[in-house]
Formats: C-alpha cells, structure tokens, sequence
C-alpha cells in the first residue's frame, strides 16, 4: 500500500479521478486547507475530475452547497449523488404507492417533489418510507425502533437516500446517517432501496464521463472504506484513502498502523493512502 504525501505525488500515477466530497473536501461547513487550491492545480493539469457523493439531495443542490463554500464548478468536470439516483428510482417505480412518510432533517423533505407524491405524517397513511437521514429533533438510532417496526408489520418498502451509516465532523465526533436506520430496519425485516456508494450505478455514471483511455489511468479518492474504497474495488478501479476522515474516526487516529489494522477488519486494502487532500503535506 503506497503513501502519498500530497495531490502533487498522486498526479503522477493517475491522471483522472473520482473524487468522494464530505470527508475528503470539506467537513460539511468549510473546504479542508488546501483542498480547493488541490483541485484547482489539477484543473491546471487538466486533470478530469468526477465528483460522487452519498448525501439526500439532487445534484443541482450539492453544486449549490459546493459553490457557497468555495468549490466553484470549474473545479470539477461533474458531479453525481445518490440523491437524484433515489429520486428517479421512486418516479420510476412500479406500485409503490403515492403516499409516503419522510424521515430525515427538514431541510432533504423536498428530494421528490414534483413528482406527484404526498408527503404523509402517520404511518397508516403511508405506501413507501422515504429516509435521507435522522430527524432534527430525534438523533438517536434506537428512538425510532417502534417506528420502524410498525412500517416492517405493514411492509412498506424503504428508499435510503444516503446510504453511510455515519459521518465523521472534524471534532472526530459522529453522526449515525440515513444507513444506519436502514440497517435497522432490514434487521427487522424491511425491505430497503438503496442508491449511492459503494453500490455500481453511481460508479457506472461517474465511469460514463471518462473516454476510455482516461479509465486505464483512473482512481478513486474516499475517507470510507465501506463506501468508498469498497465501491471502487468492486467496480475495479484504483482506490485512495483518505486517513483522515471517517477511516481516522473508526480507527481512533490516522497514523499508519491503526489504518492498516482497521483496513485488516474490514477485509479492504486500498491502492494508496494520503492523509489530507492538499497538493503538499505543508500545504494544510
């Protein structure tokens, strides 16, 4: 497993790239030092970048987000989230039902609006559960156990927007995702949708934006192994992980024998390991 000190090493041995967003860029409120200027040295180098990321929202949303923190689109050539791959796969499924109840934060409810859903508040009412996180008011997984329960005994199928158990804040505190009620809820026996990493489509559509002599020299770049670095292996590409994201979180620290052990767990080996996304180590 090879360690890069900064982007300015990777570059060398790949020249295209799919990129992870929370964890490697920003931490969810600013850029991390150095990322922005990293991408923009690779646009320099006319490196083709494709962003894919697991958060509730349509990519048009996440471009907005991007750009109010500072990621302005010239940074990158595109981006894909499992967000809008959950909202075409609720349009276009077959007897669900137009009726749904929604459980995450306020601010993903409108994910499928437009599409002639009615967004219900009891159960009983409700054809499908549509889940892109935990509630503003309710952030504790167990707290919704009864909840799901009673969806499972009425098989109301779920679609998770956000398929990440947790996110990791740069505290080195984290927050159980929209994954981790869909595990729940299949322990119970629901049946759940799942869209985003580590499963193939995002992959696939990210992997449609590169000719063909760009994908022999492509690679993945993520903080998650279960996401990221294992969406990556299973689609055959390259994989770099970030050890300072949520792989530092789970392994409590990001020096190289703790992520080797957790990498060890997981039964994951990337190709590459690089702390921080800047161009150099002095760069954060």
């Amino acid at each position: 497993m090879k360690t890069y000190s900064g982007i300015a090493e990777m570059v060398d041995d790949y020249q295209a790239f799919i990129l992870d967003v929370w964890g490697v860029l920003h931490d969810g409120f600013n850029p991390y030092p150095g990322a922005v200027d990293g991408l923009r040295r690779m646009r320099n180098l006319n490196c083709p970048v494709t962003l894919i990321s697991n958060t509730p929202s349509t990519e048009s949303v996440l471009a907005q987000e991007l750009q109010n923190i500072g990621f302005s689109p010239d940074l990158y050539d595109s981006l894909f989230t499992s967000g809008t791959l959950t909202r075409e796969a609720v349009k276009d499924g077959e007897d669900i039902g137009k009726n749904y109840m929604h459980i995450g934060p306020e601010i993903r409810a409108g994910l499928i609006d437009g599409l002639g859903f009615k967004r219900v508040d009891l159960l009983n009412e409700a054809h499908f559960l549509l889940v892109t996180g935990l509630n503003d008011e309710q952030q504790n997984i167990a707290s919704y156990t009864e909840q799901l329960a009673c969806a499972a005994r009425n098989s109301l199928p779920m679609y998770c927007a956000n398929p990440d158990l947790s996110i990791s804040h740069i505290d080195g505190s984290q927050t159980p995702c929209a994954g981790s009620l869909a595990l729940a809820y299949e322990e119970l026996g629901g049946v759940v949708h799942k869209f985003g990493k580590p499963y193939p489509m995002i992959f696939e559509r990210a992997l449609s934006c590169f000719p063909e002599k760009q994908k022999i020299a492509l690679a993945v770049v993520g903080d998650s192994l279960s996401t990221d670095i294992r969406g990556a292996k299973n689609a055959g590409l390259p994989a770099i992980l970030i050890t300072s994201g949520v792989a530092a979180t789970q392994a409590g620290g990001s020096d190289l024998t703790k992520i080797i052990n957790l990498c060890k767990q997981e039964n994951l080996k990337p190709d590459a390991i690089l702390e921080y996304f800047s161009w150099k180590k002095e760069d954060r």
